[in-house]
């Protein structure tokens, strides 16, 4: 323990140390020292090294540099990410509907849970599934690209790459994907051809490019990427210099710093409470998709996917209407919203669902008009918030099939969009992913509320300091 203190000795001042290191090694040869005493001396050092001036910076330099190393070791225990990646060719009709089943809820699960895959084991062990499908969306990239033909022409093509630690089930899993790809194309080839036959006595057209291959299988990048090596440190080296400043302003300011986290954990203790005062809220979403018809290369097949496109626009309109929710709020099973609708007029709570509460996503297209929409819902009752979505995915679906029967309800027996609707080979709505059952709730979020009223305490702690430093110059 005495060569301890003897090192600690020399964290002192030169200055100090030419003075007093004969008399603390007298000093400490007459009695053993303890741990605490030991620890009294660095303290000392360190005290005595920020208020000479120059130590205050080597305090700050010093913080910063063990920040840096520490951001150094967690990056090096960060897991590795391998990238397998997959090139699949397939017609332009299958690629859209094939990505929107690609990345919904319901195919993901069905691949995270596989008894083969078995993907974030450790996220499902500690939160949900739904956040295990989040982060599969984020380490799934699909791209669309441009493939060149024998004949110097381009065809489509899908560029399908998974990252994962485990290069094995990376491999895998890309595998599954373009394979379902392959099959989907298949089963949309052989059902067009049977319900052509089942029309038509002639051979259907051949669609150029429709049959789908994998142009090139699940590969595995042999070096694993990331970390971010300079995102870490950089955070790191900045927390240290915080650190560090914050470590030199408590030793030269102790009363002061004490104000300040006075006033700081004050401010947070009172902004907790107001937190835990607001309801949780809890967010439902289901995916509705619009299925192209199954001829589109006919006139009649056009005929039908630009009048679909037409009546999901007008459903979509009406399912989101004043009325047509007015009707969900009021009821009986749900009553939604009853302390506001016994204080406001309904068409007020309607208008705050829609604006606050309610969200409606169009699925994107890059060649036309939307091909679905995701349908979300918040509300501090989870299973309402279930049922509400619930409810609006049958009023638009319903709502479409009713428009559909009346665009053909003119039309003679036999013609060919009257066989094509009653047979199903219209566009249809197919509901991508159910309405959920959230498991955690999107808000408040207590900790913003516990970080603001820090934030303003130790802004009110500052004013405060600031009022006595003026008070003492002034009755000097």
């Amino acid at each position: 323990m005495r060569r301890w203190m003897r090192l600690a000795a020399k964290l002192y001042p030169r200055g100090w140390r030419e003075r007093y290191s004969e008399e603390f090694d007298g000093l400490i040869d007459d009695y053993r020292p303890s741990w605490r005493e030991l620890a009294d001396v660095m303290l000392g050092a360190v005290k005595m090294q920020i208020r000479m001036g120059r130590g205050y910076l080597n305090i700050v330099a010093a913080m910063a540099v063990v920040g840096a190393i520490v951001a150094g070791v967690v990056a090096f225990r960060a897991p590795r990410k391998y990238v397998s990646a997959a090139l699949v060719n397939m017609a332009p009709r299958d690629i859209e509907p094939f990505e929107h089943m690609l990345l919904s809820r319901t195919f993901l699960t069905s691949l995270i849970s596989s008894d083969k895959l078995r993907l974030y084991p450790a996220t499902i062990r500690s939160y949900t599934m739904d956040d295990a499908v989040g982060g599969m969306r984020r380490d799934l990239v699909i791209t669309r690209v441009e493939t060149q033909t024998g004949n110097g022409a381009t065809a489509p093509a899908l560029s399908i790459a998974f990252a994962y630690p485990d290069r094995t089930k990376a491999r895998a899993v890309v595998a599954v994907i373009s394979s379902e790809a392959v099959n989907m194309s298949s089963v949309i080839d052989s059902e067009r051809n049977l319900w052509w036959r089942e029309l038509w006595p002639h051979d259907p057209p051949p669609v150029p490019g429709h049959q789908a291959r994998i142009l090139s299988p699940a590969t595995v990048v042999g070096k694993p990427i990331g970390p971010n090596w300079p995102a870490f440190l950089a955070v790191g080296t900045g927390a240290g210099l915080l650190l560090g400043v914050l470590v030199a302003f408590a030793v030269r300011r102790p009363k002061r710093m004490l104000l300040l986290a006075g006033f700081g954990l004050g401010g947070a203790a009172l902004a907790i409470p107001v937190g835990f005062l607001i309801p949780d809220a809890y967010t439902s979403t289901a995916t509705v998709r619009l299925v192209p018809p199954v001829f589109p290369e006919r006139p009649s097949g056009t005929v039908l996917a630009e009048s679909m496109a037409t009546i999901f626009a007008r459903a979509r309109q009406e399912t989101f209407s004043p009325s047509s929710l007015a009707k969900i709020v009021q009821d009986p099973q749900l009553d939604l919203y009853e302390r506001d609708r016994a204080k406001e007029p309904l068409t007020e709570v309607v208008g705050r669902m829609r604006s606050r509460d309610l969200a409606a996503r169009d699925l994107g297209s890059a060649t036309g008009p939307a091909q679905g929409i995701a349908i979300s819902f918040t509300y501090p009752d989870r299973y309402k918030a279930q049922r509400v979505v619930n409810m609006l995915v049958a009023v638009l679906v319903n709502g479409c099939v009713e428009q559909q029967r009346a665009a053909v309800a003119g039309l003679k027996p036999g013609d060919e969009l009257v066989e094509l609707t009653e047979r199903h080979m219209d566009a249809q709505l197919e509901v991508l992913d159910p309405a959920s059952v959230p498991q955690i709730p999107i808000g408040p979020n207590r900790m913003i509320f516990a970080a603001g009223g820090m934030s303003l305490g130790l802004l009110a702690g500052a004013l405060f300091a600031r009022r006595e430093a003026a008070l003492k110059l002034l009755t000097a």
